[in-house]
């Protein structure tokens, strides 16, 4: 597809995403006059609810074709708009109605409280992938490969270019640890950060 059709289409995308996100402000006002005053806006995690006027509501509709307004808007009012002319292939693909997969938060917050670190991992995602990928196909190349080599929790940190394979148990990752390292030398084993490491920094540093 040449660059010329690729903007077309981009545009005729954010034109359908714009149309999309009207839906939660007209559900708003085919259902306001039956709202009571008050209308639950905020549920805790400790499960209290709190509650607030129903005129509340246009402020939640509303949010979604702003931002989806904002898209087109920003790269003319930002201070710095000279690098969306410099790096708009980067602006283009940041869009996230194409990612495959997205992270599963409350899938992640059930698996934290269960103790099960395989729940927590198959809930991870990083909605950047997407977008590094169609710049930077071997950084997917790099991911698609540590997959194979036996991984199915493999993922790019932050918007790359660092790839990381995840694991649950300690003993699995070192032996996939051992197998990745004769392809890619510079691989380095690390853990994520547990009890015994925070009491350890706190009496290096304090509670800094």
């Amino acid at each position: 597809m040449s660059e010329k059709k690729q903007g077309m289409f981009q545009n005729k995308m954010q034109v359908v995403i714009f149309l999309i996100s009207l839906l939660p402000v007209l559900l708003a006002a085919g259902v306001y006059g039956s709202l009571p005053d008050q209308i639950p806006t905020n549920w805790g995690i400790d499960g209290h609810v709190s509650y607030g006027g129903k005129s509340q509501i246009w402020i939640m509709g509303g949010m979604a074709p702003l931002f989806a307004g904002l898209f087109y808007v920003l790269p003319y009012i930002d201070p710095k708009r000279q690098n969306y002319r410099k790096f708009p292939k980067v602006y283009q693909s940041l869009q996230l109605n194409k990612v495959p997969r997205h992270p599963q938060v409350q899938q992640c917050i059930e698996g934290l409280d269960n103790g099960s670190k395989e729940q927590v991992l198959d809930a991870m995602g990083n909605l950047l992938e997407y977008s590094t990928f169609q710049l930077q196909p071997q950084v997917k190349k790099l991911k698609q490969t540590m997959r194979d080599y036996g991984c199915k929790h493999v993922l790019m940190s932050g918007s790359g270019p660092t790839v990381f394979a995840a694991f649950a148990e300690e003993q699995e990752a070192r032996a996939y640890y051992k197998k990745i390292k004769t392809i890619y030398p510079d691989a380095i084993f690390s853990r994520t950060v547990d009890e015994t490491i925070l009491k350890e920094r706190v009496k290096l540093y304090g509670d800094k």
